[in-house]
């Protein structure tokens, strides 16, 4: 079910009257059946952004219940036994979507990919349809789209699905357990497994997509090569994440992330039962710390292996019961806009500590080198601002199944701005000197006016320094390059801190904050561990190497060594 643009899940929508009907509905959509990446899909495009929320409305709000979401990993199915249908009549060549019993559609089946028999055989293949439903409007800003998978599909009346298990045994609600026993989800999925040795003994990990149609190998075939980055026989950019929901099943989910076109993104999620297979899967990645990766594809007439030069992949997370506890610690209450460049923001609360952070991240299939740089910035800025004592909060790692960044505790509120406070009121002022040279000692480049925050007490206003995303020269390229210059000119971004800068008359005024500087043991800072899921991400990421802490360890100790001088040359003291 791998799709080659990422499905967006059902989104709960305000609810609309029951008046819907097909009087309603005809004319105002244009349609079509096709085969994505072996899947039928009926695309269902509007012009009009109220009919599109119209037969959103209908499918899922009023039918809520029957979407089913499980685990981290998001994918979104339809129970097979209710809700929406799909009857094809091949005898006048049409079809109709029924919702409850309801026809909400009754149109002829257009198809201009094969033969009407091809797309009816590979129906009855797969068992079930995507229901793509796109909006594209002239009249509004939104374009938007939800994907569903409906498995109560008939053809000339009869159900190409008839074998219904209790709910309380089948995963996810589908109607038979084998359908995803494997991985193998018809007539293309993930299959995951080992390798076997003349003993019949596991010896590797494997990974394989599959495809069973020549079109949807082709496809993988045209994306995987184009597009999977290698260094000394490692994919570096296809993320796997295994969410181990319980004892008895998973969910798999492979995306392709890291790419310069960002409408090239591969993705898919398949259901697995737990079996010995992926036990010894699990076996051999954990002792060799990779598996291959594989394409296969397997049709009546053959059965073709693209091996990729023996590919290996290490970026696979595996979410177990322990990491699930620290996903969900954190609940989204609000989401908001904070402005900025350093992607999206909202607020979470830790459920067990009542702690309260604002979450700066990015959606995974859009995680690039310049964000993981990002990320590493702000926790190397946090850890060694905290080390010299100033006015920083804890900054953390986080992820969760969709989206990547970090959070920040929040400062205790009330907050304010330095547009709307007394500067004769701010206290600590001396630490807003010792921020000049904490910026030059890091190479931070993104010093202004919102990245400096007030905490009142007590009708008093204390400093907060906040967002260190810029450090260490920036996130482009040769950024890292100027963290062995002697002068860091950060003397043009003070645009704004004038009231700092009238402070600064010679460099005696960071006495204080020199004598910590170089009292600071870079070694223990440097040490610090990162969550494994964030190495994942800094080893994919092309502007780091193995040896990243050494050379930041190397160029600090320098910086530290001559920060006096490198002061008086950036401020042109």
């Amino acid at each position: 079910m791998g799709k080659l643009k990422r499905k967006k899940p059902a989104i709960k929508m305000k609810k609309k009257p029951e008046n819907f009907s097909i009087e309603n509905m005809q004319g105002k959509f244009l349609h079509r059946f096709q085969i994505d990446n072996d899947f039928p899909t009926l695309h269902i495009l509007y012009p009009f952004l109220h009919d599109y929320i119209d037969f959103k409305d209908e499918c899922i709000t009023k039918y809520n219940k029957l979407v089913r979401r499980e685990s981290n990993i998001e994918h979104y199915y339809l129970d097979p036994t209710m809700g929406i249908s799909v009857n094809i009549d091949t005898h006048n060549k049409s079809y109709q979507l029924l919702i409850g019993t309801k026809k909400v559609v009754d149109q002829p089946l257009l198809y201009d990919e094969g033969s009407m028999e091809e797309l009816i055989e590979i129906i009855k293949n797969v068992q079930g349809i995507h229901i793509h439903s796109t909006c594209i409007s002239e009249n509004s800003l939104e374009n938007e789209e939800f994907v569903v998978s409906i498995f109560n599909v008939s053809i000339d009346n009869l159900k190409i699905r008839t074998e219904i298990l209790d709910g309380k045994n089948s995963f996810l609600k589908l109607p038979s357990t084998t359908w995803y026993e494997d991985g193998v989800i018809t007539p293309g999925g993930v299959s995951i497994g080992t390798s076997l040795d003349e003993n019949m003994q596991p010896i590797d990990s494997i990974i394989s997509l599959r495809s069973y149609t020549d079109q949807g190998y082709e496809s993988h075939k045209e994306i995987f090569w184009g597009n999977l980055k290698f260094e000394e026989g490692l994919v570096k950019n296809l993320s796997v994440i295994i969410d181990e929901t319980n004892k008895d099943n998973i969910l798999i989910k492979l995306e392709i992330f890291n790419l310069e076109n960002p409408t090239t993104l591969f993705n898919t999620t398949i259901p697995i039962k737990t079996s010995e297979n992926y036990l010894n899967f699990k076996s051999c990645f954990d002792k060799n710390g990779f598996c291959y990766f594989s394409l296969i594809k397997i049709t009546r007439s053959e059965e073709v292996e693209e091996t990729f030069n023996d590919a290996k992949l290490n970026n696979i997370i595996i979410i177990d019961a322990n990491r699930r506890e620290e996903f969900i610690r954190w609940i989204d209450p609000v989401r908001l806009d904070l402005g900025g460049l350093d992607g999206s923001k909202k607020i979470l609360i830790n459920e067990k500590s009542l702690e309260v952070g604002i979450y700066k991240h990015t959606n995974l299939q859009n995680l690039t080198d310049t964000y993981v740089r990002k990320i590493f910035n702000e926790l190397v800025a946090n850890k060694i601002g905290l080390a010299l004592d100033l006015p920083l909060v804890n900054t953390s790692f986080h992820m969760d199944h969709a989206t990547v960044g970090v959070i920040t505790k929040l400062v205790p509120p009330p907050v304010f701005k330095l547009s709307e406070i007394k500067l004769e009121l701010v206290q600590n002022f001396e630490s807003l000197i010792d921020m000049v040279a904490f910026d030059i000692f890091i190479c931070n480049s993104d010093r202004h006016i919102d990245n400096i925050c007030f905490s009142k007490q007590q009708n008093l206003y204390y400093p907060m320094l906040i967002d260190h995303t810029r450090c260490l020269g920036g996130c482009k390229t040769n950024d890292l390059q100027k963290l062995n210059d002697d002068r860091f000119p950060y003397y043009l971004n003070l645009t704004g801190l004038e009231f700092i800068n009238e402070r600064i008359s010679g460099v005696e005024v960071f006495d204080a904050i020199i004598t910590r500087i170089k009292q600071i043991n870079l070694d223990e800072i440097f040490s610090f561990s990162l969550d494994n899921e964030l190495c994942k991400f800094i080893d994919s990421c092309s502007a780091y190497d193995e040896h990243i802490f050494e050379f930041l360890l190397k160029a600090f100790k320098k910086r530290q060594m001559h920060i006096e001088s490198i002061l008086k040359e950036s401020l042109g003291l």
